[in-house]
């Protein structure tokens, strides 16, 4: 009986905001994803080209992988994964600017996918982080599994609903991604967390390659 009168999910109001959150920017991810690689192969025709743009996005999670931790670890969460989705605007805004002036180029969405993808490095796994920190330990199960859910809502509808409505006008898509990635930042901005000790000590060579330094003890007692 106890337990069907404690809270449920949805009366976690920092973890709901950030749901939805994470919804938004993730569909407007998507969305803006699609669009771009079309506009690549409209502008190029080529198939490297658009692979490309793959490799370009993912190269910076590879690179930052040790200070994305750091930073994660010292620096407010909120903070940082409102800092990557306001790239995405700005990402958001060089392509609406860019249509509108007839300037969009191969180089400059490259330059775009490179800013998104440093973003999105940051991203993900400080949102993951901050939303089991959202709820009651006892919930965190129930939390990741709403989380889950959200990212693979918006990664079958985002694509979806980008191609739609790119048949419609690229610009439009762009639009839409910017209304999305501005909201999950306005709703990220309500969301309250209990406040924890942050380090604030500046980063440093030893401090980046820590997790090596930890785990090269543990496997030496195997060897």
């Amino acid at each position: 009986m106890s337990d069907s009168r404690q809270p449920g999910l949805l009366q976690q109001t920092p973890f709901v905001l950030f749901w939805l959150a994470r919804l938004s920017a993730t569909t407007g991810y998507h969305m803006l994803a699609v669009a771009i690689g079309w506009k690549i192969y409209e502008l190029t025709n080529s198939a490297l080209d658009l692979g490309l743009v793959g490799l370009i996005q993912f190269v910076p999670s590879v690179v930052l992988t040790l200070l994305i931790g750091h930073a994660a670890d010292r620096y407010d969460r909120r903070m940082i994964v409102r800092s990557a989705q306001c790239i995405y605007v700005v990402a958001c805004l060089m392509i609406i600017g860019a249509l509108l002036t007839g300037a969009l180029t191969r180089e400059l969405l490259f330059i775009v996918v490179f800013m998104i993808g440093c973003a999105r490095a940051f991203e993900m796994p400080t949102a993951h982080t901050l939303a089991s920190a959202l709820v009651p330990t006892h919930m965190i199960a129930r939390a990741v599994a709403a989380w889950t859910t959200a990212n693979q809502t918006a990664i079958i509808c985002g694509p979806a609903l980008g191609g739609l409505i790119y048949m419609v006008s690229p610009l439009l898509v762009a639009l839409f991604c910017l209304v999305f990635f501005v909201t999950s930042i306005t709703l990220i901005s309500f969301v309250r967390v209990k406040a924890t000790p942050v380090r604030r000590d500046p980063p440093t060579f030893a401090s980046v390659l820590a997790g090596f330094e930890y785990v090269a003890p543990a496997t030496a007692c195997w060897a």
